[in-house]
C-alpha cells in the first residue's frame, strides 16, 4: 500500500481490498469489475442516458457468464 489519504472516499478499489487483506480479511484472490461508465457524471437525472440504458443488459450478461463459468469458485465462508 503506497501513500496516504486524508479521506476513505480517495481510496481506490485496489487500496481498499489491499487494506483488507493486511487487516486479516477473508477476500477473494480474484476480483472482476463490471462497470458502465455514465458520459457525463456533472449533469444527474432519475432517467438514464440511453447510452447507459443500452450497457445495462451486456453488463448484465457479463455478471451472469461470469458466475456461471465452470472456473468460477464463489467466496466461502471462513471457519469459526
Amino acid at each position: 500500500m503506497s501513500g496516504h489519504t486524508a479521506s476513505t472516499h480517495d481510496a481506490t478499489l485496489q487500496t481498499a481490498l489491499q487494506t483488507g487483506r493486511r487487516l486479516g480479511a477473508h477476500l477473494p484472490e480474484q476480483v472482476f469489475v463490471i462497470a458502465i461508465e455514465a458520459q457525463n457524471v456533472h449533469e444527474f437525472s432519475e432517467q438514464l442516458s440511453p447510452a447507459v440504458a443500452e450497457a445495462i443488459v451486456p453488463a448484465a450478461e457479463q455478471v451472469l457468464n461470469l458466475l456461471t463459468a465452470p472456473a468460477f469458485q464463489p467466496l466461502q465462508e471462513a471457519a469459526p
